[in-house]
């Protein structure tokens, strides 16, 4: 099968979805299909084409207009948009593309749309789950891009059932339009450990420092428990727009020596970071799915995560891992003490997280999302396609 993928989110940015997406089409190639991966060009000095495991990556101009642009960008935008559409048009028909995959409905969706459109090629969309909460959220036009993917996609996927019904209950979507849940695999990297970076038995949060990742009631809970046990410390990956905020409320409830914000590392290096760490917590108050909860899983971490979108989905409580309420400390704090406490069950937690991430791969996604692309084409044509790559 010939793929036609389209992210704006890849390297060299950082993140869930840039992992999915190079993970992904690398096993789509690995299992002989044609991948063809168009990303947005960030900077001027980024190369515009590059060869990566198996698959091509282009990087174009991906942008639709924005209030806040300055009146010059506004009015290069038309010519901009439509070299972006003619060069688009030019890739699809060269490389003969059987399906459009979107990753992440942004203003990539534009243009997906416009090929579908233009060149009947079938569309898929992939909800990542901001783009259902946010993105839409950001303006009118955005609203209008987000509905108009969902009426006219073909197929659409969501890596859990939760982001799925979500879309369904929110959204009108179409009685045609097949839509299935395909988890998210687990990055080879976060599996892999290396040589320890820090000494062992922290307790460890990867995240974006962002309001709705909790990282604040992650404070919250181990001021409460600063009296009560000897504290192990605590090390925060990731970065973002709270971090100031939060390194001040972790000086302010007396947590200096204990909390560590070590910013963005390496993906290389997060395998070794998961396996010297004594837990992993994630405290979202929003978690469509909950990759760094997979992630702690397949390193045999114990995990303590709240009981919000996905993670359920991937999280049993008391079976392989803990889960909490958002926004309660007490609890969380309740949680971290009792792995702190009894490492018996930290550790039948951890065995049994790992024997369970052992269900996700990157490869049964791909495996599952030809699958699906296979009914859409069948449905488009009538016949039954080869299952084999071309």
């Amino acid at each position: 099968m010939r793929f036609l993928l389209m992210s704006t989110n890849f390297a060299p940015k950082v993140g869930g979805v840039e992992v999915v997406v190079d993970n992904l089409a690398g096993r789509l190639a690995s299992l002989g299909h044609q991948v063809e991966l168009i990303t947005a060009l960030s900077h001027r000095q980024q190369p515009r084409r590059e060869e990566r495991a198996g698959f091509r990556v282009h990087r174009l101009y991906l942008a639709v207009i924005h209030q806040r642009w300055k009146v010059r960008s506004k009015l290069l935008f038309p010519k901009r948009a439509l070299a972006t559409l003619a060069q688009l048009i030019r890739l699809a028909r060269q490389s003969r593309s059987d399906v459009i995959i979107l990753f992440f409905a942004d203003d990539a969706t534009l243009y997906a749309l416009l090929l579908r459109f233009l060149l009947h090629i079938p569309l898929v969309v992939s909800l990542r789950g901001a783009d259902l909460e946010d993105f839409p959220t950001a303006s009118k036009a955005n609203a209008l891009l987000l509905r108009a993917a969902l009426q006219k996609a073909d197929a659409l996927f969501a890596p859990s059932h939760y982001l799925l019904d979500y879309a369904r209950t929110h959204y009108d979507l179409p009685a045609r339009l097949i839509a299935c849940a395909i988890p998210n695999g687990i990055s080879p990297q976060a599996a892999e450990a290396g040589q320890p970076l820090h000494a062992a038995g922290y307790v460890l949060v990867i995240s974006r420092l962002v309001w709705k990742k909790g990282v604040d009631v992650v404070l919250k809970a181990y001021a409460l428990l600063r009296h009560a046990v000897e504290l192990p410390e605590l090390l925060i990956i990731g970065n973002g727009p709270e971090r100031s905020r939060l390194e001040t409320m972790a000086a302010a409830f007396g947590l200096q020596g204990s909390v560590w914000f070590l910013g963005e590392v390496a993906p290389m290096q997060i395998g070794s970071y998961l396996a010297g760490c004594s837990m992993l917590i994630l405290a979202s108050r929003q978690e469509p799915f909950g990759n760094v909860v997979l992630e702690g899983m397949a390193a045999g971490r114990p995990v303590i995560a709240t009981q919000v979108g996905g993670v359920p989905e991937l999280l049993q409580h008391e079976q392989n891992g803990l889960l909490v309420a958002k926004d309660d400390p007490e609890a969380l704090a309740d949680s971290i003490l009792r792995l702190l406490t009894d490492r018996d069950l930290a550790e039948r937690l951890g065995r049994a997280g790992a024997a369970r991430s052992q269900n996700y791969s990157f490869s049964q996604q791909a495996q599952q999302l030809v699958c699906l692309c296979n009914r859409v084409i069948e449905r488009r044509s009538g016949n039954r396609p080869s299952l084999e790559g071309r």
